[in-house]
């Protein structure tokens, strides 16, 4: 279930990987993660049942968090 922990490791897991691919690659490969992402939470929320409500309120969160990093990555990133 994610909620709790489970959500912070989650949110962490976001937050890493939107920081190395900002640092890494272009936005291209960030859009492909975000879909991910999104597949990834209907797939939990299906298999644990989750409400509408929990799930969007996940699936926002999880983006906001990896699309934030991302941006991060770019700033920090020594490419040009």
């Amino acid at each position: 279930m994610l909620g709790g922990p489970n959500l912070v490791w989650a949110c962490l897991a976001a937050a890493g990987i939107g920081l190395l691919v900002g640092m890494r690659y272009k936005v291209t490969v960030m859009l492909v993660l975000a879909l991910m992402v999104v597949v990834g939470t209907i797939a939990v929320a299906a298999i644990f049942d989750w409400t509408l409500q929990r799930a969007i309120g996940a699936l926002i969160m999880l983006l906001a968090v990896q699309q934030s990093a991302y941006l991060v990555g770019l700033l920090l990133s020594t490419r040009r």
